[in-house]
């Protein structure tokens, strides 16, 4: 009965606290296993309310969050995709090449933890709308790499000048480099930052000039 598969998710989830010392223990694989069956009903009603409590679940379990990530139903893998701390980086590089669907990427962009280094080599696989979603999440850092990578790519996405020329990680190097080519109003937007100690905003100043 559906009804009963959705308390059984909800008792479980309740009892990993308690459980979460005992990993090795019997009934932690248990709980384990029978959440990784739930993640794989049928029913996307229960794959949802599954994804729902999990996602930001300190102690939910790693493979059943991936199996959710995976899921093809949008309202299943996407709470997961955004928000659950508990997928590591190294799945979602694994999920966006598996995965068949374009909001998968939309959803990987807004989350607000990642390691530099997977944002950098996220960049080359970005849409143009899944650019500006990545270099407007200032809760994702983004590596020089990365950034010099955004640059190259924003001569073809136009729509990426401004929101990478607001980036608090742009250095002086990188600023010159989008100046060189750069639209006219993204030139002003360097110039007028008010976060750039000051002697790097004398030197964009004179470089604009």
């Amino acid at each position: 009965d559906v009804d009963v598969r959705l308390l059984l998710a909800d008792r479980l989830i309740s009892l990993l606290p308690d459980l979460a010392d005992e990993e090795h223990s019997q009934l932690y694989a248990f709980a384990t296993k029978a959440l990784g069956t739930l993640a794989c009903d049928e029913v996307a009603r229960v794959r949802v309310a599954l994804s729902t409590a999990l996602k930001d679940h300190a102690f939910a379990p790693k493979d059943v969050v991936k199996q959710l990530a995976l899921d093809v139903e949008r309202a299943v893998a996407e709470p997961i995709l955004k928000f659950c701390a508990r997928l590591p980086d190294e799945d979602l590089l694994e999920i966006i090449a598996e995965h068949p669907e374009d909001w998968v990427m939309e959803a990987v962009v807004s989350r607000k933890a990642m390691k530099p280094e997977t944002a950098e080599k996220l960049v080359d696989l970005l849409q143009e709308d899944e650019g500006v979603q990545l270099l407007n999440n200032k809760s994702i850092v983004l590596s020089h790499n990365a950034l010099s990578g955004v640059i190259n790519r924003s001569r073809e996405y136009l729509s990426w000048q401004e929101p990478v020329s607001l980036r608090p990680e742009l250095n002086y190097d990188l600023a010159q480099k989008l100046a060189g080519f750069c639209q006219e109003h993204i030139l002003d937007t360097l110039k007028s930052r008010s976060d750039l100690d000051e002697d790097m905003a004398l030197e964009i100043a004179e470089m604009v000039s």
